[in-house]
């Protein structure tokens, strides 16, 4: 390009048109040359500002504190395995831990505590380690007593359901000369509205779970009338006698025949 007078060489080099490094030949030269190796040239390069010094941040200053967080998860971590707060403790230890340690990191040593976070870290995992030993052997304690609560409640509630099935059949003597029902359908549905109180809770699979002995109502107080289908590890059974009265027993040797 060119050629052009100096002033104008200057003008690009101040616009950035042309650049220091850009080769030129003058009259005179002996070859071609950057534009900042010839005389009179230089004047018109810009010279860059100089460079910024790196800005380093000031210390942070002021009296360092105990992280909160680091204190909670000590006292909860304390008290997860002293089993006063065995589950919760543990998980408040664990998450107040963590959050602790990260905070005492980033605050650029204004924060102290971290041994107390992670003393409290260690007391909730050990925690939560017994936890994990210890359910399986707490539902295996659970488990039966649990089965045995249900069938005592299936017990009382079969003795009462004996008890208003002779009292049905003591009605239906009273209307039929003192004689017992030859089966329990008879009493449905004028002593008995459905056939849903034969269900014994014991064995509900059962249509009909009672053992029917009929009988009279000047039979002895302790004859059997009734007796539930279902029988106990122990070998009992629901056993109804003529007065209404109910037990859980090992049913008599002598039972009557039946209708």
């Amino acid at each position: 390009m060119g050629p052009f007078p100096l002033e104008e060489v200057r003008r690009q080099l101040a616009a950035g048109t042309l650049l220091p490094t850009d080769l030129a030949w003058t009259e005179g030269a002996a070859g071609w040359a950057p534009l900042s190796s010839l005389p009179g040239v230089a004047s018109g390069i810009p010279v860059p500002p100089p460079p910024l010094s790196p800005v380093t941040p000031a210390p942070v200053t002021g009296p360092q504190q105990t992280s909160g967080a680091a204190i909670t998860s000590l006292v909860f971590g304390i008290l997860s395995i002293l089993f006063f707060l065995p589950f919760v403790g543990s998980i408040v230890a664990v998450i107040c831990g963590h959050v602790a340690r990260s905070g005492i990191r980033k605050s650029g040593g204004r924060l102290t505590g971290d041994g107390m976070a992670l003393s409290g870290l260690i007391m909730g995992y050990v925690s939560l380690g017994l936890i994990a030993l210890l359910v399986p052997i707490l539902a295996g304690i659970a488990v039966p007593v649990f089965a045995e609560v249900q069938l005592k409640g299936k017990e009382t509630k079969s003795l009462s359901q004996g008890k208003q099935i002779v009292t049905a059949c003591k009605l239906y003597a009273i209307d039929h000369q003192g004689a017992y029902p030859k089966n329990l359908d008879e009493l449905v549905p004028d002593y008995v509205p459905n056939r849903s109180l034969f269900v014994c809770p014991l064995s509900p699979t059962l249509p009909l779970g009672y053992d029917y002995f009929g009988g009279k109502d000047q039979d002895p107080s302790d004859r059997v009338v009734l007796m539930s289908k279902f029988i106990d590890r122990h070998g009992k059974r629901i056993v109804v006698f003529s007065d209404s009265s109910a037990a859980v027993r090992v049913p008599p040797r002598n039972l009557p025949a039946g209708p």
